[in-house]
């Protein structure tokens, strides 16, 4: 069983306080455009059914090795209706 080390009453609030005195809007260093500090998210779908419910299971480098949850209850014996890989592009 664990237990808390170090622990002091207030540390949520003193860390709302600092992130927002650190974040607020009247600093100098807020930036104009927004896009620069974020990225855009497009979700992997699988190619076949179109389910979102897809895992990595492999890296290798820009490459990136997925399995669909879905269809590997569906077609256990089949790597190549559940497998597919995507290759990250440079834009």
């Amino acid at each position: 069983m664990s237990k808390w080390l170090n622990r002091n009453r207030g540390w949520i609030k003193k860390r709302q306080t600092e992130t927002e005195s650190f974040m607020g809007s009247d600093s100098p260093d807020t930036p104009e455009d927004e896009e620069v500090y974020g990225i855009v998210y497009h979700p992997i779908k699988h190619p076949l059914c179109v389910s979102k419910e897809v895992l990595v299971y492999k890296t290798m480098g820009k490459t990136r090795y997925y399995y669909c949850k879905q269809c590997r209850e569906l077609y256990p014996d089949t790597p190549k209706k559940y497998c597919f890989k995507v290759i990250e592009a440079d834009d």
